[in-house]
């Protein structure tokens, strides 16, 4: 989330609640704000300018990661313009395959 933020429009103000948790000592209590807030964030994420079409005059990139418990994707093209997320869980059988590094 930190990478999208100066791209999301009044970041600060939309997480002030979710920042909270931030601070030494706070006991963590999940409240109505915190779901709005975070409903607010996964919207701007699928939205201009972070979320766009894929123009095919420029290049395409994709960055994958994985993990005994789940996999995720993200197809992006420079300034950032993300065409598509992909992320899922891992099956019980996934998760006893051998990984290749």
């Amino acid at each position: 989330m930190n990478y999208f933020r100066k791209y999301i429009k009044n970041y600060s103000q939309r997480t002030i609640s979710m920042r909270e948790f931030l601070k030494k000592e706070v006991t963590f209590n999940w409240t109505k704000e915190c779901t709005t807030e975070l409903e607010d964030l996964k919207t701007a994420l699928i939205s201009k300018p972070i979320l766009g079409r894929i123009d095919e005059n420029n290049d395409i990139y994709l960055t994958v990661d994985g993990s005994k418990l789940g996999l995720g994707g993200h197809i992006f093209q420079k300034r950032p313009h993300t065409c598509a997320y992909y992320s899922s869980a891992t099956t019980k059988s996934q998760q006893n395959w051998r990984s290749f590094a």
